[in-house]
């Protein structure tokens, strides 16, 4: 179940519906079979979707700054760290918002989440 969630991210890598089934679908599988090898491959894979959405959001708010519209940009690249802390993209996220650092302590966000 987890490859079939995995191939539908990567084709719809806009529909975050598909990302909070294969959460549901690995939690039961977890319950189920506490001990069975394919946990690891399924937690991989989750991992993997993560990455996808979390590429997306950090796609969307590179568009917002390149638009010049900063504060969207920064609640997409927040969003990554919110969402998807343990991903690649979350660092690149991260750089970003230390560069606009300022306008984050505007918008009330602390460096907490970036560090």
């Amino acid at each position: 179940m987890a490859e079939l969630y995995l191939i539908q991210a990567k084709a719809q890598s806009r529909n975050p519906d598909l990302i909070d089934l294969a959460r549901i679908n690995m939690r039961k599988f977890r319950q189920a079979f506490p001990s069975d090898d394919k946990i690891a491959d399924g937690d991989a894979k989750l991992l993997e979707m993560h990455e996808i959405y979390a590429l997306e959001l950090f796609a969307t708010g590179q568009l917002y700054e390149r638009k010049n519209k900063l504060q969207a940009s920064v609640i997409y690249y927040s969003n990554v760290l919110l969402e998807y802390p343990e991903t690649a993209v979350a660092e690149q996220c991260k750089k970003r918002l230390q560069e606009l650092k300022q306008l984050t302590s505007q918008m009330g966000i602390t460096k907490d989440l970036w560090q």
